[in-house]
């Protein structure tokens, strides 16, 4: 069974302990979740902003593109790690 999109968000974050994006994960769940709108980089970057507003997420660096967009790279906290034993283990 798949997690919803926003949890499977914080699992990704937790299992890659290191700074990610929203484009990143937007490639990776295309790919896992087909057809589905919520994989795509625009809805992903609104669930995390909602991780970051509760602390759950925070932003690690930013940076302009050469096309003027401003990219985000985003890591868990301490608390949002916390947040994982409400996931469902992988295995089950």
């Amino acid at each position: 069974m798949k997690l919803p999109i926003k949890a499977r968000i914080l699992e990704y974050a937790i299992q890659k302990n290191a700074a990610f994006s929203a484009l990143e994960l937007a490639g990776r769940f295309q790919l896992e979740y087909k057809k589905e709108r919520t994989a795509s980089a625009k809805n992903i970057e609104k669930m995390i902003q909602v991780y970051c507003g509760v602390g759950i997420m925070k932003p690690a660096a930013m940076a302009l593109t050469d096309d003027g967009e401003l990219r985000i790279n985003y890591v868990v906290t301490d608390y949002g790690r916390s947040c994982g034993k409400m996931l469902p283990d992988a295995d089950a």
